[in-house]
């Protein structure tokens, strides 16, 4: 069975040994569109030996452009299941990827849905890896649709992969998010980026967070979020 890692990067070149080698533990492959970088990501990617394709949008974090892209390259490989993640964003679940994407597979389900948990920066001093510096956050409400099975009509959009007649395995395992969590200028820099997309016609509500975030000075109070490991989600953010 081909499973895919699916993702588009832009200067992601310090995140990138953790995480090709958490998901190559998992059992994946890879796929990439790098947005140009300019902090030796792509050339890192090409000397890793992943498949990986560059897409100029002109400096703008163009989402829809991206996924467009994404798509095409993932249909370029026909693999039997995808993987849709970033840089910064870990599935994990009581087995390895591999093993509980081939028992849903078996099992008859196209899709798996996973809780979200956001993780926030509360004024930690940054450093790697992710999960031993950042434990607060909160848990999303709606389940993530972001690991499917391949079909004709696949296709990305926003955060879930969108197929005809889904039939979902129920909530199993987790997705953290540790994008909130990268420096004030890497988050700064988003933004920009995402408004430079906005003004080219991109969706404004793809995005808008970052609006809230940099009200808060990219900084959160603790006293608002979940302490991550008082939860039953430790189990699985220990693994990574």
């Amino acid at each position: 069975m081909k499973i895919l890692v699916a993702l588009f990067v832009y200067n992601e070149r310090k995140y990138l040994p953790a995480f090709l080698s958490y998901y190559r533990k998992q059992g994946c492959d890879f796929v990439f569109v790098d947005n140009m970088s300019t902090d030796g990501t792509f050339q890192y990617l090409i000397k890793e030996k992943v498949s990986v394709k560059r897409l100029d949008t002109k400096d703008s974090f163009h989402l829809r452009m991206l996924q467009d892209e994404l798509t095409k390259e993932i249909a370029k490989r026909r693999p039997d299941w995808v993987v849709y993640t970033g840089a910064d964003t870990y599935f994990v679940f009581e087995k390895t990827i591999r093993q509980t994407i081939e028992e849903a597979h078996k099992e008859g389900f196209n899709q798996i849905a996973t809780k979200c948990l956001e993780a926030m920066n509360t004024g930690e001093t940054f450093k790697l890896p992710f999960n031993l510096t950042f434990k607060y956050g909160y848990v999303q409400r709606k389940l993530r649709y972001m690991i499917s099975r391949y079909m004709e009509g696949f296709y990305i959009e926003a955060d879930k992969i969108v197929i005809k007649n889904p039939n979902i395995k129920p909530e199993c395992g987790i997705l953290i998010n540790y994008g909130a969590c990268k420096p004030n200028r890497e988050q700064i820099k988003k933004l920009e980026r995402r408004e430079k997309a906005w003004d080219m016609g991109m969706n404004k509500q793809w995005g808008i967070h970052y609006l809230e975030h940099q009200k808060k000075d990219w900084i959160w109070n603790p006293n608002n979020l979940t302490y991550f490991p008082k939860t039953e989600y430790w189990r699985y953010i220990k693994k990574l």
